[in-house]
């Protein structure tokens, strides 16, 4: 995996509005509900909502997210739509299911340090506001989870299980199930650059004033099917630790699922 890392101002700005057209930034969905009986649990879409909601306390739109920026067709998932506490997060190949509709809610605006590249590609350690996200999933049989970093023996870290979990069983919002979007080429918050990354708050001490550089990221713990685990940053490889997100519904027009990217 490659550290995160961030690119210059002329090319976050140009960025910044493809990923704005992209998932229509500033459109607020509702509150987290419980699952519905009508459709597909969880709540509706919005037209022109967000996946990533930007105000704090509010859900974003049904969201899949891909590995691999959706190279390779697999996305998150929740094995058998369990409602299980601890059942295995892990990839499968898109196909339409309930279990691959996921939810980002926006607890807070956290404070969060990571390094940028100025316009001379000197690297100097900045901070900005991002959200800390819970990603929940909403069972068939009416069941609301959370993405869970194993905390069980402490705060998590590399290696640790990735599961699917009732959320704050413990204490409210607590932090093994809350991450932020990183990206190994841009800035927190922003899903519009080259391989972007899905941090864990759990291990970082200051809940307020957070430094990502040394969190752990979600990465695929093997091929397709794999569970999912947090590893540290590191400069090797991003593959397997990069995640896209899109809008789950509506399914473009003439599209199958089992199709990569969408595309066929």
């Amino acid at each position: 995996m490659t550290t995160l890392r961030t690119m210059t101002a002329k090319t976050l700005v140009a960025a910044t509005a493809v990923v704005t057209a992209a998932l229509g930034l500033g459109v607020a969905a509702a509150a987290p509900a419980s699952a519905s009986a009508t459709t597909l649990p969880g709540p509706a879409y919005v037209p022109g909502g967000d996946v990533l909601p930007q105000i704090d306390g509010t859900t974003g739109n049904p969201a899949l997210i891909g590995s691999d920026s959706f190279l390779t067709g697999q996305v998150i998932s929740d094995p058998n739509d369990s409602s299980a506490w601890g059942t295995p997060a892990q990839t499968s190949l898109w196909f339409g299911s309930n279990t691959q509709r996921l939810y980002f809610h926006r607890v807070d605006t956290r404070r969060l340090t990571y390094d940028a590249l100025d316009s001379a590609g000197i690297s100097h350690t900045v901070s900005m506001n991002a959200g800390a996200y819970k990603i929940m999933h909403y069972t068939a049989d009416g069941h609301a989870l959370c993405l869970d970093a194993d905390g069980s023996h402490g705060a998590p870290g590399a290696g640790a299980a990735v599961n699917w979990y009732g959320c704050d069983p413990n204490a409210a919002n607590q932090p093994n199930q809350l991450w932020t979007m990183g990206t190994v080429a841009g800035r927190p918050d922003d899903t519009s650059l080259t391989l972007p990354a899905l941090v864990n708050l759990g291990p970082l001490p200051n809940p307020q004033v957070m430094d990502i550089r040394t969190a752990p990221i979600l990465t695929m713990s093997g091929a397709a099917g794999s569970p999912l685990v947090l590893e540290a940053q590191n400069e090797e490889s991003a593959t397997g630790s990069s995640w896209l997100v899109k809008n789950a519904d509506p399914v473009p027009a003439g599209v199958s699922p089992g199709c990569t990217e969408f595309l066929c």
